[in-house]
């Protein structure tokens, strides 16, 4: 009897270009639905998309966000908390959103008139699951192929490591317990919030300030409405 294949593990990060030409398909995405035309992604996907990559978390936790779980009111201290019944190691996480994740949440959390934020079509209480229609139409949309929305976990993680943040906050804010000793989930209870915010806010800030590949520039230089240089137009004024 033959033994069951190894897997190897996946090992994909997307480069700072892919992860702009997802971002800014997720953007026209919105756009196109906004304006009533036909949508190129199922409703709720491109704003799921969006904080896999400024968060870091799996996307049943994200489909399953519930207004309750966010905490917006303020730049300062906003803050999603999962509860036990969501995350994969059975433990509440809370971790810090930068001012890009809380500009995303607010309208959709102020006109939420069920408790899943992204309800799946027609069931109101159940998370969004078009997966697979969703991610084979973004590829499309955006021209990255050959990744899985796990990818972004490892992007963002990778990431972190990149910025120079220690490699116990960023684990913290992927709810990586493995990775910490039994004696410190006994002894250390610090919650790591400041340190975790600070990761956060220099994640949002790399990724505003990604830049725009040139045939981007080009077309967009030939509808600018703004002053603005098209060479300096980078994710961050998608998110506006």
């Amino acid at each position: 009897m033959r033994a069951p294949a190894s897997t190897s593990p996946r090992t994909r990060v997307l480069t700072d270009a892919e992860l702009k030409a997802i971002w800014d398909a997720c953007c026209r995405a919105e756009q196109t639905i906004a304006s009533s035309g036909p949508p190129p992604l199922p409703t709720h996907f491109p704003q799921i998309v969006k904080l896999l990559i400024l968060t870091g978390q799996r996307r049943g936790e994200i489909a399953a966000l519930q207004a309750d779980h966010c905490e917006i009111k303020s730049t300062a201290e906003a803050a999603i908390t999962l509860p036990p019944t969501l995350t994969k190691n059975k433990r509440a996480h809370c971790f810090p959103i930068g001012p890009m994740a809380r500009g995303l949440l607010f309208p959709i959390i102020d006109q939420a008139s069920d408790a899943m934020l992204f309800p799946a079509r027609g069931k109101p209480e159940r998370p969004f699951n078009g997966w697979s229609k969703g991610k084979n139409s973004l590829d499309e949309l955006s021209g990255v192929s050959g990744w899985t929305l796990h990818d972004l976990r490892r992007t963002f993680r990778t990431n972190l490591s990149k910025l120079g943040i220690a490699p116990h906050i960023a684990e913290r804010l992927v709810n990586h317990v493995s990775a910490r000793s039994e004696m410190e989930l006994v002894y250390d209870q610090h919650t790591y919030l400041p340190e975790m915010k600070d990761a956060i806010e220099r994640w949002e800030r790399q990724l505003a300030n990604l830049p725009v590949p040139l045939e981007q520039r080009l077309l967009r230089s030939e509808d600018q409405t703004s002053s603005a240089p098209a060479e300096l137009v980078g994710l961050g004024s998608a998110v506006d």
